[in-house]
Formats: structure tokens, C-alpha cells, sequence
């Protein structure tokens, strides 16, 4: 595929300019000279690679289990499994940072002018906005299900609950995939009977001195369910890029100062982490706390505690605790157990 020396072949730079579509302008055209000339776009890219090759790697110590009884050690499997997913996932991190480094340092758009990633630049609120639209659609309907499962659950009607043994919602693409896998080995070499693992199903289990080593892992209506919400959650949280008001005002995940915000526990347990990176209309909470609160906090607990539903004296105690828990929160303090 690549040019020798003896001019066999294709050079990188021909097939990345060759790369062009009726919807992309100039294509590649230009990509081989970023690559040349910026270290920060090389080793972004190569730290793209690796990391995804060493999360690739982490699935298959446990799916191909490359050692005897590795298997069934299962305290081992968790381990290797962990260690290589944090690194993959640090070696992903890498790959964003130094890319960002690229595109600050050494991306010129005025001799990238309409190749393919200069068309995805210029196109990214609508790139970024459809895969919001999305992600909230299919989220919020799969909520929805999960509404209706615990609606049913709650009524005592398990058979009309979405599950793989009442209304079933099966991930038929995804088991497409798993199937193809399990069969492939049967049509393209007769003689090997075993698929390449016994996670993409078409087997039963392999034990190995009375410890369960390998089994299917099959794909059904939880898996359908968890993926779009999982896929909700992680594309309509956080405003990572920042918005510009009409007034010039700058919006952030951090609501303020990344380098004041980011030099203490509290600040990052505050304005990064996990939901608490999303803040209450009054900024003054992460927004985990504004749903739990009324639910949870002292007033509530008080109330319900004592057998009674939440009255005028409840929540006169809660706008005084919300208060107290507003000038604590905006002046820096660190919250501690409700008093």
C-alpha cells in the first residue's frame, strides 16, 4: 500500500489527497503537511491511537483470555482490565490536550481553507447541536420507559414492564454484530468450530476447576435502555466549551475562575465533577443538590420523619436553611453535615 523505495506502491500523502467526497471540498487535502510540520498533531494522533488500542486491549484480557487460568483469577482480570482503562482513557485525555494544543499553535485556517477539517470547524454549532437534539430525544424517551418500568413495577404488572421477558426492546444491531462475530469462523473456516470468543454468545460456558472462565455475554433490553441513557447523560451535561452571551458575557461549566476553581477539593468536587459540574438556576449549588434537597434535606427529613407531610412551618425552616446553605456556599465554605 505504501511506496518503496523502488516507487511501489502509494505514498500517505496521494491516498489522503485522493480522499475526496461530492460534500467535502478539498478532502484531506493538506492533512500529510500538518502532520509533518506540527509535533503537537502527530502525537495527538498517535496518543488517539494507543489509547484506543490499550482500551481495545483491556476488553480482550477478559473476552480472549491470553494465559491458562488468567480467567479465573478473577481478582487478576479486574485488576488488568482497571489498569489498562485508566490508561487509555490518560492516553485519550493526552490526545484532546495536545490536539488543542495544535489547533492554537500551529493550525492556520487561511492555507486550510475548505478541506475537510476546516469544514467541520465551520460547521461544528450545527455538528454539535444535532448531536445534542438527539442524544435529549432518545434519552428522554428511554427515561420515559424506565417511568413506565417502575410505574408497572409498582402496580404489580411485571408482564407489562419493557424487559427481555415481557415487552422486549432487543438491540437487534448490536446483536447483529455479536452473531456475525460468534458465526463468522463457522462459513470462513470450517475446521475451527469456536468462535473467537465465547463473549459474543453461541456457546455455553468454560469452566475450569469448577470456576466459571468464560460465558456469553448477551445483549438485551437493559443493554438498549442503559446505552441511551448513558448517551444522554454524557452529551447534554456540561457546557465544556463555554458560551457568549449578546452582551459579551462568558458562560462556563465552571461559572467562574478555572484556575481559582481548580486549586482545591472543593472546588473541583464543586464546579467538575460528576453532576455536580452543573449548576442551579442561582448558581449557588451544584444542581445534584437542588434535586436532592427538597427531597432530603433537614426540613424534609423533619417532616417526614415525624409522619407528616411538608406544611407552612416546613417550609419557612427550609427557605431559612436555604439561605444559610446559599452564604456559606457562595463565600467559598465547605458544606458539612446538616445542622
Amino acid at each position: 500500500m505504501y511506496r518503496t523505495n523502488w516507487g511501489i506502491g502509494h505514498g500517505l500523502k496521494d491516498i489522503l489527497e485522493a480522499h475526496k467526497g461530492p460534500f467535502t471540498g478539498q478532502g484531506h487535502k493538506g492533512l500529510y503537511e500538518i502532520l509533518t510540520t506540527s509535533w503537537h498533531a502527530q502525537l495527538s494522533l498517535n496518543l488517539a491511537m494507543l489509547g484506543s488500542l490499550t482500551i481495545v486491549v483491556a476488553h480482550h484480557m477478559y473476552s480472549m483470555p491470553p494465559y491458562p487460568y488468567l480467567a479465573t483469577d478473577y481478582g487478576t482480570q479486574l485488576s488488568l482490565f482497571t489498569h489498562h482503562m485508566w490508561i487509555g482513557g490518560f492516553l485519550i485525555v493526552g490526545a484532546a490536550a495536545h490536539a488543542a494544543i495544535f489547533m492554537v499553535r500551529d493550525y492556520d485556517p487561511t492555507t486550510r481553507y475548505n478541506d475537510l477539517l476546516d469544514r467541520v470547524l465551520r460547521h461544528r454549532d450545527a455538528i454539535i447541536s444535532h448531536l445534542n437534539w438527539a442524544c435529549i430525544f432518545l434519552g428522554f424517551h428511554s427515561f420515559g420507559l424506565y417511568i413506565h418500568n417502575d410505574t408497572m413495577s409498582a402496580l404489580g404488572r411485571p408482564q407489562d414492564m419493557f424487559s427481555d421477558t415481557a415487552i422486549q426492546l432487543q438491540p437487534v444491531f448490536a446483536q447483529w454484530i455479536q452473531n456475525t462475530h460468534a458465526l463468522a469462523p463457522g462459513a470462513t473456516a470450517p475446521g475451527a468450530t469456536a468462535s473467537t470468543s465465547l463473549t459474543w454468545g453461541g456457546g455455553d460456558l468454560v469452566a475450569v476447576g469448577g470456576k466459571v472462565a468464560l460465558l456469553p455475554i448477551p445483549l438485551g433490553t437493559a443493554d438498549f435502555l442503559v446505552h441511551h441513557i448513558h448517551a444522554f447523560t454524557i452529551h447534554v451535561t456540561s457546557d465544556v466549551w463555554g458560551s457568549v452571551s449578546d452582551q459579551g458575557v462568558v458562560t462556563h461549566i465552571t461559572g467562574g475562575n478555572f484556575a481559582q476553581s481548580s486549586i482545591t477539593i472543593n472546588g473541583w468536587l464543586r464546579d467538575f465533577l460528576w453532576a455536580q459540574a452543573s449548576q442551579d438556576p442561582l448558581h449557588v449549588r451544584p444542581i445534584a443538590h437542588a434535586i436532592w434537597d427538597p427531597h432530603f434535606g433537614q426540613p424534609a427529613v423533619e417532616a417526614f420523619t415525624r409522619g407528616g407531610a411538608l406544611g407552612p412551618n416546613q417550609f419557612r425552616d427550609w427557605a431559612q436553611y436555604e439561605r444559610s446553605f446559599r452564604c456559606t456556599y457562595s463565600s467559598g465554605g465547605t458544606i458539612g453535615a446538616w445542622t
